[in-house]
């Protein structure tokens, strides 16, 4: 039985692409996010704001986000690239993208939501 080029080819180009991933991800996951930050929010429901803290901290290839907004605590782990920094936490999902300052500027949603929080976090200085 004669397979068609491409089903003989996939096996190798699959594995080629696994293994660049990687090194594309190391490559470019060049900016160091780690700091204390201010945080500035908007609830998704478009009526309620938030302030507080977050503190990001490197973790060998990830990275480790802390929020301290009122009395709760939220902690999620992140994966930059390039300028973006995604982090997934236990009641959602954020993704931030740093200005040239270093704030960062981000959307996030709650696990099952339909509508979009955004948040600043703005470096504090000397912290």
């Amino acid at each position: 039985m004669h397979l068609p080029v491409f089903s003989r080819l996939a096996p190798a180009a699959l594995a080629v692409c696994a293994l660049a991933i990687p090194q594309a991800l190391a490559k470019d996951d060049a900016i160091d996010f780690a700091g204390v930050y201010a945080v500035q929010g908007q609830n998704p429901d478009g009526t309620s704001g938030y302030d507080g803290q977050a503190n990001i901290i490197r973790t060998g290839e990830t990275w480790r986000v802390e929020w301290y907004v009122g009395d709760q605590t939220f902690v999620g782990t992140g994966i930059g690239y390039g300028d973006v920094l995604a982090v997934g936490y236990d009641g959602g999902t954020a993704v931030y993208q740093r200005d040239t300052d270093g704030t960062l500027y981000g959307a996030w949603a709650v696990n099952g939501g339909d509508t979009l929080g955004a948040e600043v976090l703005t470096p504090i200085l000397g912290e």
